[in-house]
Formats: structure tokens, C-alpha cells, sequence
């Protein structure tokens, strides 16, 4: 903002002079410039009003008061511009000294109003150029604090001259970094990548931007480097601006699975649906030979063939609708004991643990969740199902259903003694339309269902198991709601 020499903005000015005249010379002269001017021609009275009221510039007269009230008048407002002014030829060398030392911004030997008003406007452009780099400094603090991520200044003896309140309320900070060496509040981890970066900052004087992660919170921060330069071009200090990005990384992370999953979707599709139309393709080609033979046998076996391939084709189908429906259709959430959710699905499944001989084992108590009812008992069936499907030859089938609390979550198991399954694909197991055993029944999507239907509830879901023909534990979780049907974690 500039100003013309002649503007002083109604800046108030304080007068003590004990000369009548000189005062009223004075005061004429700024009052003709625009200032608000306080005259006094007594000390006391003036000390009084600087008490009372902040006045950015002051005109004292040696002969009214003397270097006492110089001083007192820095004691109380140490950034005054004072210009001192001596009308007697009694004043010594020393007193301009002692002036000096005191805080003075100017010394006037003679009286000459003109001069005075010249150095009232130095003082008062001085006075302006502070508030206005105030204000400058103001509002870069109330950007730097509205900004939603840590900001802090380095010197260029690696110590931290200022931080922003978001950076003061990390953990561990407790608002006492401001002079420390950044490495004192930076984790092994990433201060040599900081030290690396700063220095080259200061060298070369251009900004820097990196991503780094921090072992210790499992977070990663986007980091901005700027240089701070003074007048001549030198680097002086290096402002960090470092944002929380895991969200970011975490989406990334969750694209990059769904993009694994869409290829593997591609190629089960382009491979197993393909599989029962090239069967019923094959199969229409030999009905037509064996209708014209009159084979009639054959007619009505290729016919339970091409049923078979309409059915499998159908199932996929119905799965894959299943599996696309799945957290756009969904049934409100509701409170209910995981252990009615067990009986229900084993009420449902009754038939086939029987036919199989599997002892089911279930714990005493559950805890009550909020889910999906209708999607969660799918899930627990097609986990049991496939228990009983991947029993192989065990003479004593077993399936045991429990639970264990966590400290924001409930994690679930179904443990069986089956065939259980290969270190090298605890994970594929949960891929679409993925089988152990190409022999089995079904399309291999139970485990893909569970998967989806347990991430929709803010959940994980794995499997644990020894290797084969020692079992496997499928686990799950689901999280913790209070009263108020709002999750804890």
C-alpha cells in the first residue's frame, strides 16, 4: 500500500512542550498537516494521557521533564517513535547520548517547526509500514492456520523458527518445538529424507515436493519445500507444508485392488462362462446327428447335457447379479444377537450337516451387532457351506462357530477339520468364482459373496489355516456401535 507525504491518516501525536509559543507553533503546523495532536505543556499531564492512550509518535522537549520521561514513556510503550527536541543551549552531548540509548527516534538540537513536521512524517511512515506488515503478517497467520495441514518454518541451522497450531497439536509436539532441531521432533524414519531434501533446498533455491510415508502411524504425507528468500536472493529458511494424504493412498490402494479384481472378473468371464456354451454348442451339433440316426437314448442324454450346461450358465448368471447387487440393494441395518443370525443359517442348512454327519459346535453367547440381517446371514451360509463342501474324506467332520472381542471390533470365526487349503491360496480363495477343486459344485462365488458383503460393513475377512487336510478358520469382523447406533472406532 503506498502513501503520499503528505497523508498521515489522523495518526495521533503527543506534544510536550513547556515553551507556550513553540507548543502552539508546533501543534498548528502538524494539525495543518492532518495529525491529531495532544499538547501538554506539563510533564505529569502528559504521561498521563501516553497512560491513557497509545500514541504511535511523541515530541518531547528535554526542558519538560527531562530523560525521566523519556524513559518512562518506552517503559510504557516501547515501540513510540519519541523525537526528542532541545530549545536550550545548556543541553550536552550526553543528553543526545542518553536520549539515544533510551529509545529515542530522532534528536532535534534546535527548534525549527518545519524540520519537526519532516521528521513527524518519517516516524509516522515508519509507524505505517510496521501496521501494515502487521497486517500482512496477520493475515499469512490466519491462512497459515486455516490450512488443513502442517505447516512449519526451518531455519537454515535445521531449528524451527515457527508452526502453525495443527502442527503444535500432533502427539508428542506439546507446543515446544519452536527453537528445537527438527529431527528432535521428526522419527528415524524419515529424518534423513528430510535433512536430504531441506539441504538441497538451501542450495539450490528451488521448492521441492515428495511423498514419504511414516512407519510409525502407517501414514503418508505429501511434503512442499519452499524456499524463503531475503532481499539479495539468499535462502534463509525453508517453509514445510505437509499434507495428510493416506486417504488418497488408501483409495489408491482400494483402485488398484478393484482394477486386479475387474481383470481377473474379465477372464473368469471370458473362461467360465464360455465353458457351458462351447458344451452346449458341442452338444446341439451330436443331438442333430443322433435325432437323425433315431437314436432316442442318446437324444436324451445329450439333452441332460445341454440341461446341465443351461443350468451352470444359469447359476453364474444368478451370481453375478448377486455380486453386483450387493451395497446398492441392501435392507436396513438393525440390532440384533449374532447368535439368532447362527441359528437361522443353521436351520437353513440343516438338511446338508445332517446328510454329511458334521458336528456343530457353537458358542454359548454372541454380542449383539448392527448389520444387514438378510446380507450377513448369506455371508455365514456360504462360509458354512463351504465348509461342508471342503470336508474331503474326515470321518469325524467338525465345524465350530464363535467369536473373540476386540477392542473397536468383534471378530468372528467358522473353524472346520477339513481338506483346509494351501498356504499359496488362503488369499484366491476369495477371487471371483475361484475353486480348490474344479470338481466341486457351485460356481466358486460363496467366498467372493462373503467378501463383499463384509466389506460393505466396514469389515475384513481371511482365512488361516495349516495347509492341507489340517483345516482352515475363515474369520470376519464387524465393528462396534454403541446405543445410538454410531460406530465407536
Amino acid at each position: 500500500m503506498q502513501h503520499d507525504a503528505d497523508v498521515c491518516d489522523g495518526i495521533s501525536v503527543l506534544l510536550m512542550e513547556n515553551d507556550r509559543d513553540m507548543c502552539e507553533q508546533i501543534e498548528a503546523a502538524l494539525r495543518a498537516s492532518g495529525y491529531d495532536v495532544h499538547a501538554f505543556r506539563d510533564a505529569d499531564d502528559g504521561l498521563k494521557a501516553a497512560k491513557a492512550k497509545y500514541f504511535p509518535i511523541c515530541i518531547l522537549d528535554l526542558n519538560t521533564g527531562g530523560l525521566n520521561v523519556l524513559k518512562s514513556l518506552k517503559q510504557m510503550h516501547p515501540e513510540m517513535h519519541v523525537i526528542v527536541i532541545s530549545s536550550s543551549c545548556s543541553t550536552t552531548k550526553y543528553d543526545v547520548i542518553n536520549a539515544l540509548n533510551y529509545g529515542a527516534f530522532m534528536y532535534l538540537e534546535n527548534f525549527n517547526c518545519e524540520e519537526i513536521v519532516v521528521n513527524v512524517k518519517k516516524a509516522a511512515s515508519f509507524y505505517r509500514m510496521k501496521k501494515e506488515k502487521e497486517v500482512i503478517a496477520e493475515r499469512y497467520r490466519s491462512l497459515v492456520e486455516s490450512m488443513d495441514a502442517y505447516v512449519y518454518l526451518i531455519d537454515r541451522d535445521m531449528r524451527c523458527v515457527f508452526a502453525n497450531r495443527k502442527m503444535l497439536s500432533l502427539p508428542g509436539m506439546k507446543n515446544n518445538i519452536i527453537g528445537m532441531k527438527f529431527y528432535e521432533f521428526f522419527n528415524t524414519y524419515s529424518a534423513e529424507e528430510m535433512e536430504r531434501n531441506l539441504r538441497h533446498v538451501f542450495k539450490t533455491g528451488n521448492a521441492l515436493s515428495y511423498v514419504t510415508s511414516s512407519d510409525e502411524y502407517g501414514r503418508w504425507f505429501l511434503r512442499t519445500l519452499s524456499p524463503v528468500k531475503d532481499s539479495e536472493g539468499n535462502v534463509i529458511a525453508v517453509t514445510v507444508i505437509s499434507r495428510n494424504i493416506t486417504a488418497f493412498k488408501e483409495v489408491e490402494k482400494e483402485l488398484r485392488r478393484k482394477n486386479e479384481e475387474l481383470e481377473w472378473f474379465s477372464y473368469t468371464v471370458s473362461h467360465d462362462l464360455r465353458s457351458p456354451l462351447v458344451t452346449i454348442e458341442g452338444f446341439v451339433s451330436l443331438l442333430r446327428k443322433d435325432l437323425e440316426r433315431g437314436d432316442l437314448a442318446r437324444v436324451y442324454a445329450d439333452l441332460d447335457i445341454i440341461e446341465e450346461g443351461v443350468r451352470k450358465l444359469s447359476a453364474f448368471l444368478d451370481d453375478l447379479l448377486t455380486l453386483s447387487r450387493i451395497g446398492r440393494v441392501a435392507n436396513p441395518h438393525e440390532h440384533v444377537n449374532f447368535g439368532e443370525i447362527v441359528e437361522d443359517v443353521l436351520k437353513l442348512l440343516d438338511a446338508k450337516i445332517k446328510e454329511r454327519g458334521v458336528d456343530v459346535i457353537v458358542a454359548d453367547e454372541f454380542p449383539v451387532v448392527h448389520v444387514d440381517r438378510v446380507r450377513i446371514e448369506e455371508m455365514l451360509q456360504n462360509i458354512i457351506e463351504n465348509s461342508i463342501k471342503y470336508m474331503g474324506e474326515q470321518k469325524n467332520p467338525r465345524i465350530e462357530i464363535g467369536y473373540t472381542d476386540d477392542e473397536h471390533e468383534y471378530v468372528f470365526f467358522v473353524r472346520d477339520n477339513g481338506i483346509g487349503i494351501p498356504a499359496d491360496q488362503v488369499d484366491k480363495v476369495f477371487q471371483m468364482f475361484y475353486r480348490l477343486e474344479r470338481r466341486t459344485e457351485g460356481t466358486g462365488a460363496g467366498l467372493t459373496i462373503a467378501k463383499k458383503i463384509i466389506e460393505v460393513h466396514k469389515g475384513r475377512i481371511w482365512i488361516e489355516s495349516e495347509g492341507e487336510g489340517k483345516g482352515c478358520t475363515v474369520l470376519f469382523t464387524l465393528p462396534k456401535y454403541d446405543q445410538n447406533n454410531e460406530k465407536k472406532n
